[in-house]
This record gives C-alpha cells, sequence and structure tokens, in this order.
C-alpha cells in the first residue's frame, strides 16, 4: 500500500503543474486557391485566425470596419508550393473576441495588387476553447479543405467547382495591421523569440541581406531566402527629363514609417531632399520619384531605405 500511495502522490503533483489560460491552437487548408481572376494566390497572402469585437458583425456591406473591429491570433502565409496555408499559435484569454461561445473566423487577404482580395471565413464547427480549464486533451484545428462541410463565407468562396479557396475583391477596405511584436509571434518559435540575434529588428536569420524589420515592413517570410521583395530602381522619363523610380512592395498589415535617403559613397546617407514624389500608393504597392533630375555630369547617387516601428 505503501508503494501505490506515493504513485498516486507523483500524479497528483504532476497535475498541479498544469496551468489554465494556455491553449494551442492551429488552422490550416489544404487545395487549390485562387484569386478572384482566376489567377493562383501567392505567398503574398495571409490567413488570420481571429474575430470581432464588440458584437460586431461583418457583412460584404461594411468591408471598410472590419479592421477596426477585428482582433487577430496570429496569420500565416500561404504557400504556393503546398497549395496552403499554416499556423499555430497560443490563445491565453477568453476576453472579447475569443470567448467560449464567440464565432471563430479565418481572414484571409493578399499583400499589393491595384485591389485588395479578400475571404472570410467561418464554420459552424468552430468554438474558442474554455482557457479556464487546466487541461485541454487536444488542441483546437480550424481547417478548410474540401472533405469538410459547414463553412459559410462573408466575402469570397469555399469549395466552390473544385476550389477550395476563391477570394473576392473589395474596394475602399483597409487591411488589419500587425505589431512587429505580434509579427515575432507569428513567424519565430518561443525558443526564439528571446534571442534578438534571431527576433531582433537588425537580425538577418535567413541570411539574405534584408533584416527582419525589412521582411516585415515586405511581408516576406524571415525565415526563407527570397529576393522577390528588392525594390526596383529604374530611370523614368517624363517631359524629356530623367528622374530616377522606385518601385517597392510593402505589406499594409506593417505598422512601419519609411524614409527614403541618399549618399553619393555609401558611407553618409542623408535624408532625401527635396521629398520624393509618390507616383502611386495602393494595396502594397509604392513607387515614388526623384524629385531631382538626372543630367549629364550629375553626381552619381545611392538610394535606402530606412523603416522604423513603434
Amino acid at each position: 500500500m505503501r508503494v501505490i500511495r506515493s504513485v498516486f502522490l507523483c500524479v497528483a503533483a504532476s497535475l498541479s503543474f498544469l496551468k489554465a489560460g494556455n491553449v494551442d491552437i492551429a488552422w490550416q487548408s489544404s487545395g487549390p486557391h485562387l484569386q478572384s481572376n482566376g489567377s493562383a494566390m501567392t505567398s503574398r497572402f495571409i490567413f488570420e485566425v481571429g474575430g470581432f469585437v464588440d458584437g460586431f458583425v461583418p457583412t460584404s456591406e461594411n468591408t471598410a470596419q472590419w479592421a477596426g473591429k477585428w482582433r487577430s491570433l496570429g496569420g500565416a502565409n500561404f504557400q504556393p508550393a503546398n497549395l496552403r496555408f499554416q499556423g499555430a499559435s497560443t490563445l491565453t484569454t477568453n476576453q472579447d473576441p475569443f470567448g467560449v461561445s464567440q464565432q471563430v473566423y479565418i481572414w484571409g487577404y493578399g499583400l499589393g495588387g491595384s485591389s485588395a482580395e479578400w475571404v472570410l471565413i467561418r464554420n459552424t464547427s468552430w468554438a474558442w476553447p474554455d482557457t479556464t480549464v487546466p487541461f485541454t486533451p487536444s488542441a483546437p484545428f480550424y481547417t478548410v479543405t474540401a472533405a469538410e462541410a459547414g463553412y459559410t463565407t462573408v466575402v469570397g468562396h469555399v469549395n466552390q467547382s473544385g476550389i477550395v479557396i476563391k477570394s473576392t475583391a473589395v474596394s475602399n477596405s483597409p487591411t488589419p495591421s500587425v505589431s512587429y511584436t505580434a509579427w515575432v509571434v507569428e513567424n519565430f518559435f518561443i525558443s526564439e523569440q528571446s534571442d534578438p540575434a534571431i527576433v531582433g529588428q537588425v537580425a538577418d536569420p535567413d541570411g539574405d541581406g534584408q533584416t527582419n524589420i525589412y521582411e516585415y515592413a515586405f511581408g516576406t517570410n524571415p525565415k526563407q531566402t527570397s529576393m522577390a521583395s528588392v525594390p526596383q530602381l529604374d530611370i523614368m522619363n517624363v517631359n524629356s527629363q530623367s528622374f530616377a523610380q522606385i518601385t517597392m512592395n510593402f505589406s499594409p498589415r506593417a505598422q512601419v514609417t519609411m524614409q527614403l535617403h541618399q549618399s553619393s559613397d555609401l558611407q553618409t546617407f542623408t535624408a532625401l531632399s527635396p521629398a520624393p514624389i509618390t507616383v502611386l500608393n495602393t494595396q502594397g504597392t509604392l513607387i515614388l520619384r526623384d524629385s531631382a533630375a538626372i543630367h549629364t555630369g550629375s553626381p552619381r547617387k545611392f538610394y535606402r531605405m530606412q523603416f522604423t516601428s513603434p
């Protein structure tokens, strides 16, 4: 009897360390994903899991209000090579909009392009778990696949003509923003999030020459080497004069300010003066043109973008 009692005490001691308030959440899709024009979704599509505060009910008529009412638990980039998105996060509270009885949504949206592309999905089986329960047997897994039913969309389509997810073009509606801290949580493991050499704004964990603050601003994957987001420099002819013009894709989610700097020697940079002309600033695309024309004998000029985040 003494041995049995000892085992019982060990089990009880183990259970006492299980804490309420932390429940793992996962969300993913599988299958073809298309934009409204029939083209395939790219890696610049983000799928966030979350909800809307204050009892807000999203409709196709009030899309301009969504971002202000949306609260995200996390986001995941679409993976074109695998035809899916896959994300994981931790729910720590049942505060609005994550109440046990409140609706779970997956909001997908594209970064870049002449118009916004959105899809908002819910399912009758999706519900937030109770974070006050000390032990959750299995983590909630919100999936979008052709094999499941119960989906409805506010905008966009699910399981239509063999396409798992298809977005819809929307206008005059901002996408939700995400802080740098929240972006770190989305993109790095918990074990990495306390290491400034990995998650610091000037760190470059994938070694592609773009620091984390640039990856955050451009909406790219900080763990995947890519030069796709590198800004493009062109010489444009305007009224018989030549001007340097910079085109870049940026993330509307990022809470950043950007300043364009200039240098003649790559050593000393100063803010571009006079200020550049904004040629285009749409959903994820920014085109800036130097106000100073290029003439024969003009000194060479290098450009650098400086991003800062609160």
